[in-house]
């Protein structure tokens, strides 16, 4: 008796809110914190998201919010971001990205590989049950794929 599973969901077109919950290094920012992406719409191939974020300026922190323009490739793994000329500099600031692993609960998403040599850049998500526990294929792909790998959960203090 062949069960059939249903083929986990790309992470972008996932209803749940996604936490950022670790990323590389050289992408850190002290300027922002408390990252998350809530989905607004789905229509074919494009996703809406809204990316929420608490950002520091003129003494204090203020959550702002960024729409995320979205399209997916059915038959590949890379992931459109059609309004990034738009973003902040340090907010998905290339045209395209990797799923470079990913699973109902959290995913890895990383700039292109440039060359075999370079590790790329990368950014942890996890969904809120497990900002905490990521699960260990998701975390050993993080850290053993990604440049300069940080896990750094999702704080207590910010908004979920």
């Amino acid at each position: 008796s062949s069960r059939t599973r249903r083929p986990i969901e790309k992470p972008p077109y996932s209803e749940n809110m996604w936490y950022l919950v670790g990323y590389s290094s050289p992408l850190n920012s002290s300027g922002y914190k408390c990252v998350k992406s809530r989905h607004t719409y789905t229509f074919g191939n494009y996703v809406n998201r809204t990316l929420w974020f608490d950002i520091h300026k003129e003494g204090r922190w203020a959550t702002e919010t960024v729409p995320l323009n979205l399209m997916m490739n059915n038959t590949s793994d890379r992931v459109y971001v059609l309004n990034y000329g738009q973003m902040h500099q340090w907010i998905f600031p290339k045209p395209q990205y990797w799923l470079l692993y990913y699973n109902w609960d959290s995913f890895v998403l990383s700039e292109l590989f440039e060359s075999i040599s370079q590790k790329p850049n990368c950014s942890l998500w996890a969904k809120k049950s497990y900002i905490n526990k990521v699960p260990n294929s998701t975390m050993n792909t993080f850290m053993a794929l990604c440049e300069k790998p940080v896990y750094v959960g999702f704080p207590s203090y910010c908004t979920k």
